[in-house]
């Protein structure tokens, strides 16, 4: 016998087929002044994938990660995470549990809300320390065509989908540089820039890029 949550599920439609993200395999070379640099052992700290970690990667249909530099400026590393099927029970990884879980120490700073690709949006901050490296990352988590933060937001909007008999897609667009120094001033202006950063990607793309975006 079907239960009435199968019959449920089969009922509920995917926002977006198979083959979708297609897409994000032609994010742009340059970005403003920065450029795409393929990433090598020793620009950045190895990250030991725990089983925890290892678990969320394998909820992704899609994972991307790039580094861009520019001269004068700080490098920016870029990773996506793109889900076809989002649900209560499958959701993105946390970025904060994902770097406490190496070692670092996270604080979280307040949200912000800006305008990206035209669109606002909401977009997540935390300072990831360890030892001597202190690194600011934002991330933008997209459900469908919304960009909750927080864990109560984005069970929300999965629940508001689920009532409108979505099985939404999503992506999660995260950005980090290393800080020089921990102080406010250091975070404000690398926050400028990751923000900068992230609306010229959006910018960059085309319109079935910038759909999966943001």
């Amino acid at each position: 016998m079907v239960s009435t949550g199968a019959l449920v599920a089969q009922r509920m439609r995917s926002s977006t087929p198979a083959g979708e993200d297609q897409p994000l395999e032609y994010l742009p070379a340059t970005i403003g002044g920065w450029h795409h640099q393929p990433a090598q052992q020793d620009m950045i700290d190895p990250v030991v994938t725990d089983t925890a970690f290892a678990e969320a990667l394998a909820l992704y249909d899609r994972i991307i990660a790039r580094d861009y530099i520019a001269q004068s400026m700080p490098r920016i590393m870029l990773n996506i995470a793109y889900m076809r099927k989002i649900q209560q029970e499958s959701r993105f990884h946390w970025p904060e549990l994902c770097y406490s879980s190496q070692g670092f120490n996270v604080s979280k700073l307040q949200p912000v809300e800006t305008r990206i690709g035209g669109r606002k949006v909401g977009v997540a901050r935390f300072v990831a320390e360890r030892i001597n490296r202190h690194e600011l990352v934002h991330y933008v988590m997209r459900i469908a065509h919304e960009t909750p933060v927080g864990s109560l937001a984005v069970r929300t909007e999965i629940f508001r989908q689920s009532l409108a008999m979505h099985i939404p897609d999503g992506t999660m667009l995260r950005t980090s540089l290393i800080l020089p120094e921990r102080n406010s001033k250091a975070i404000a202006q690398g926050s400028k820039i990751l923000l900068q950063f992230l609306d010229l990607l959006v910018a960059k793309s085309g319109p079935n890029l910038q759909a999966l975006l943001v």
